[in-house]
């Protein structure tokens, strides 16, 4: 949800909800209905190319203002796969496979 909507702005008083991700339908949690909505796609065929990667720095501002060690999440909300995402790109990209090195 962080690539999606500007967390503290849309869903600051309502944080809870997203902890307790409680199912709010057959098919969905709280959080996953959101990005349902959001995204226009169900769990499969997401279409992360188009949808999600373009906001991967958007993904990764956000999460930093929340917490981001093992041992804060347990019982928060938060993401510390930002910290991963920063490091991998600090490596150029490889070449595809239609591209010759």
């Amino acid at each position: 949800m962080l690539h999606l909507a500007d967390i503290e702005k849309e869903f600051g008083n309502r944080l809870d909800e997203i902890k307790e991700n409680k199912k709010v339908s057959k098919q969905h949690t709280f959080v996953s209905k959101e990005v349902s909505d959001r995204a226009h796609h169900g769990k499969s065929n997401i279409g992360f190319s188009i949808k999600y990667m373009p906001y991967i720095d958007k993904a990764i501002e956000q999460a930093k203002k929340f917490p981001g060690n093992e041992y804060e999440l347990v019982d928060n909300i938060g993401c510390n796969l930002w910290k991963l995402m920063e490091q991998l790109k600090k490596y150029p990209a490889a070449p595809t496979s239609c591209e010759t090195p």
